[in-house]
């Protein structure tokens, strides 16, 4: 007698809209908020830091979250048309715990009121997405200072200049303005070897984060001079003055005759134990020669009060490393924290600079705006899939292959399922035969009930299934006379 097994298919599963790339499931839009960018900034590397302090929903799934990759590898940024942006997420900075994070993206134009998908939740992503070197194309060196490791080497993200700390990173690491920092004793420096972008240059621009554990210290910021030959670039501080607790820097472009092509700040800008971006300007092609040198602190120009000399229109060269926290002499070293330096081969403007600040002293995150504002999270939209055959003949008990046809059977993240409702049934994995087709096998026990999958990575995809099998089930290798059993989900 002939047993009928009927699929009754009521089954839905997510498929991947545009808001991201193929794949991932949620996403969070980020909005730059009013007043955060000056007119229209071209290839910005904005800063994404910590962006779920109020949500769980960048964490990992074993943390509750949506989150599939311990490392945060499937936490990458797209265009709100769902275009993978260059980005880069800084080494270390994700905790799968908490959904914290340090994320560099290079945007193409950035300008008040812009968005951006931060996408995630996607099981096939088991490696690094980012691109560091084209986030950060166009720059000279990029050192985040989030090394913390039983070495001395301190990365460049653009794979030019790596560094080299006189100690393991691991004894200098300090929580920093923007994720970890290194610290500077008074003893100590990194050296970058010689960083010859910056010799015979006729434009470029440093930017740091500083941290002074005492102000009005003599101490270098950053330095590529010769003390010897007084040739070379440096930043540092020379000494306070009134009121208390503040800062008159040095920045100075000398050419081989001392105390000349050099000036001094006159507005006091670094009060000691807090932390300011420094900005040093430099344009040779500025007709006034006192003009061709700039100092910005936490975005804003600083005066200066004297100048000894004028600045030429290009920088000496000279062959002595580029050192972050001392200089060649060996004297003059800072005490304090260096957080994110950035080398550019280009002059840069004080829009840029008040956009780069505004961006990094305050990026913001679900729960409080900043330079961003985080959106809730969303999910991906959803259509229906068909399972075939929907009528299987010859009664069944045992296992069953499924062909799922439709544009959600492609998901990367919806290859393992568990499968519920039904006695006895268990599921493998799913394997994707095409862009629209993939096999399921499960096994079930006799009886009838609805058959609801559930992809258990993220937890995305749910398809249910009313399936009627018969309580006196017929083996499938047990046929009447004469009859030729059909192979299903061929």
């Amino acid at each position: 007698m002939r047993k009928l097994l009927a699929l009754l298919v009521a089954a839905s599963a997510t498929v991947w809209g545009a808001s991201c790339p193929s794949g991932y499931g949620y996403y969070k839009t980020l909005t730059v908020q009013t007043g955060k960018v000056s007119g229209t900034q071209t290839n910005f590397p904005a800063l994404i830091l910590n962006p779920a302090s109020a949500s769980g929903t960048l964490t990992t799934v074993t943390n509750g979250g949506h989150v599939t990759n311990s490392t945060g590898y499937d936490i990458v940024p797209a265009t709100t048309s769902g275009t993978l942006l260059p980005f880069e997420l800084v080494a270390g900075s994700y905790v799968a715990s908490t959904g914290a994070l340090q994320m560099w993206v290079n945007v193409s134009s950035i300008a008040d009121g812009g968005t951006l998908n931060l996408c995630y939740g996607n099981s096939g992503v088991t490696t690094y997405q980012g691109n560091n070197a084209t986030t950060w194309s166009g720059f000279t060196l990029v050192s985040h200072g989030d090394d913390n490791a039983a070495t001395t080497a301190v990365a460049d993200s653009t794979g030019t200049w790596p560094g080299t700390a006189l100690a393991n990173t691991s004894t200098k690491t300090t929580a920093g303005k923007i994720g970890n920092a290194l610290t500077y004793s008074g003893s100590d420096d990194v050296s970058f070897g010689n960083v010859t972008p910056l010799n015979g240059a006729t434009a470029f621009s440093v930017s740091m984060w500083s941290y002074v554990t005492t102000a009005g210290n003599y101490s270098t910021r950053w330095s590529k001079y010769d003390y010897g030959l007084f040739v070379g670039l440096k930043l540092g501080t020379m000494g306070s003055d009134s009121p208390a607790n503040n800062t008159d820097f040095q920045v100075a472009n000398r050419t081989g005759t001392n105390n000349t092509n050099d000036a001094w700040t006159s507005s006091h800008p670094e009060t000691a134990a807090a932390w300011h971006l420094l900005t040093y300007v430099f344009d040779g092609s500025q007709g006034t020669p006192n003009n061709r040198v700039a100092l910005y602190v936490d975005g804003a120009l600083v005066g200066m009060y004297t100048c000894r000399g004028s600045f030429p229109t290009s920088t000496a060269t000279t062959t002595q490393s580029f050192y972050i926290g001392g200089n060649l002499s060996g004297d003059a070293k800072l005490n304090g924290k260096i957080d994110d330096v950035q080398v550019i081969p280009v002059a840069l403007s004080a829009a840029w600079v008040t956009t780069s600040f505004n961006n990094q002293n305050n990026p913001g995150n679900d729960g409080a705006s900043g330079f961003w504002s985080v959106g809730t999270e969303q999910s991906l939209s959803s259509v229906s899939f068909t399972i075939a055959p929907t009528v299987i003949p010859n009664g069944h008990a045992g296992n069953i292959t499924l062909t799922l046809t439709g544009s959600g059977t492609s998901w990367s993240g919806s290859t393992v399922m568990t499968a519920s409702g039904v006695a006895n049934v268990t599921c493998g994995a799913v394997t994707v035969t095409s862009t629209t087709a993939a096999h399921l096998t499960c096994t079930t026990g006799a009886g009838t009930g609805t058959l609801t999958l559930t992809e258990s990575v993220t937890g995305i995809a749910t398809a249910t299934t009313t399936v009627s099998v018969p309580t006196l089930a017929i083996s499938p290798t047990s046929y009447a006379t004469g009859t030729t059993p059909t192979q299903i989900g061929r």
